[in-house]
């Protein structure tokens, strides 16, 4: 079986990170599986060399531009011109579009998947898009979701059940188990006495790291927050840090390769958004040994084993009030459960589901 996915490029998001641990998995199941980038862009260098080392080749329909010139067309009509699979596996918008597209011009005999990673498409719900919508998703044999919430909303809008498959994403429990926490103490930065609150996510929204700045002004001062990430609203992130006038218990250690070791390392994993897909992030904390505090949103709530993880986005002194009775007081309950939940979100189920779909679609 010769296996085909395509995504816009490999950025710094949620899906990006999803495929670099999820495709090798799934490469030692197929004949050959590639990646094929709407363009090299935007993408992270090591997530390209990850793959690549995991026998996963890595290809780009271009250098650089935008991902919306119609140009991209010709470059896919080129590319399946020389190319055959007999799986391709489409994720995120503009790439849902262009592949469709392309199936109806080129007519391909491939069998097409989707994956919705988010619960909010902007287009769903709109009676305007609902021919091109409809169009556009009949060219895929099968689309899968990560969440009930987002199967429910797209049976909705399909008006029939058959279309989606619920297909949980997963987390690398072996490879998180095998890291040690990293140590901060070489760091100029670090204190003994600090506590330190991690928030990894890309600075753009749904994510909302302006509440964890406002919560910061009201934690007494031996609590640090750390924000990891990159991404289109940093800079108005460190523009409100520098108005509560934190700027010396807000660190930003921009995009990180050792995520997992630096959740193993704080003393409390926080994610505050206003929605979700499956949260990636969430799942790999709860399995990090380490208190987990998330919104009470969509592809949070959903995720964690208890509502001792959630908090209201509206009530900044709950959020405050929680992440200090997580720091401060012994959590070994609350992180037990958060394990015994990880563990039944290993990758390897992720895998062996895609892998029956492909074969039974």
């Amino acid at each position: 079986m010769k296996v085909l996915h395509i995504i816009n490029n490999l950025g710094n998001g949620g899906a990006e990170r999803l495929l670099v641990n999820f495709l090798p998995k799934l490469a030692t199941k197929c004949e050959s599986l590639e990646l094929l980038l709407l363009t090299k862009r935007g993408s992270i260098d090591k997530y390209i060399s990850e793959l690549e080392a995991a026998n996963v080749r890595v290809r780009f329909l271009s250098d650089g531009g935008s991902l919306y010139n119609p140009i991209i067309l010709w470059y896919l009509y080129r590319f399946f011109k020389k190319n055959h699979f007999d799986i391709i596996h489409v994720h995120l918008f503009p790439s849902l579009y262009y592949l469709s597209m392309i199936q109806k011009i080129c007519k391909l005999d491939s069998k097409f998947f989707f994956t919705e990673h988010s619960i909010v498409n902007k287009r769903l719900g709109k009676a305007k898009y609902r021919m091109l919508e409809d169009w556009i998703y009949a060219t895929y044999t099968k689309v899968v979701v990560i969440s009930e919430k987002i199967k429910l909303k797209l049976d909705d809008w399909f008006r029939k059940s058959d279309r989606t498959v619920l297909i949980a994403n997963g987390i690398d429990l072996e490879k998180i188990r095998n890291l040690s926490p990293l140590d901060l103490k070489s760091y100029s930065d670090w204190k003994p006495d600090c506590i330190y609150i991690l928030m990894a996510a890309r600075f753009e929204y749904p994510k909302r790291h302006d509440l964890l700045v406002e919560a910061i002004t009201h934690l007494p001062k031996r609590y640090v927050l750390l924000f990891a990430g990159e991404g289109p609203d940093i800079d108005k992130c460190r523009s409100l840090v520098k108005e509560k006038e934190v700027q010396d218990r807000v660190v930003f250690l921009g995009h990180r390769q050792d995520i997992l070791s630096l959740m193993k390392f704080v003393n409390i994993n926080v994610l505050l958004s206003d929605y979700e897909g499956m949260s990636g992030v969430t799942i790999e904390a709860l399995a990090c040994g380490r208190p987990f505090l998330g919104s009470d949103v969509f592809g949070i709530n959903d995720v964690v084993p208890s509502g001792d993880n959630l908090v209201d986005n509206t009530d900044i002194n709950q959020i405050v009030s929680e992440i200090i009775n997580k720091c401060e007081t012994n959590q070994k309950d609350l992180i037990d459960i958060q394990y015994k939940k990880a563990n039944t979100l290993d990758i390897s189920n992720m895998v062996e589901n895609y892998f029956k779909l492909y074969n039974l679609s």
